[in-house]
């Protein structure tokens, strides 16, 4: 695989995977399933992703699982060692962290 294939795997690949929840991944700019995988083996990956798509925790579970099983053990075990290593950025952002008075959704310094 070579390293511009790596987060390729697209979301509609998912089995059983919604047009919606396709949606609500992209508006948190998560766009392959490797980035989904990543971002639910971090410790507050399942809160997060639940949070910011409406859903609740076993919903995002159940994505998550689907998601995992659309790529080859492999691929999950090299994803689970770069996420334990942290050299992966995981592609959502986290607007909790913004400042809410600014319209823009800039970061607060």
């Amino acid at each position: 695989m070579d390293s511009d294939d790596r987060f390729q795997t697209r979301l509609d690949s998912i089995p059983g995977s919604s047009a919606d929840v396709i949606e609500r991944l992209a508006a948190i700019w998560i766009t392959s399933v490797e980035q989904l995988v990543s971002i639910g083996m971090t410790t507050s990956g399942v809160v997060s992703l639940s949070r910011h798509m409406g859903m609740s925790e076993d919903g995002v579970r159940e994505i998550l699982a689907s998601a995992e099983s659309a790529l080859s053990p492999e691929a999950v075990d090299e994803i689970r060692r770069r996420t334990g290593e942290k050299q992966w950025g995981l592609g959502a952002i986290d607007r909790s962290f913004m400042d809410p008075r600014d319209p823009n959704g800039t970061f607060p310094g």
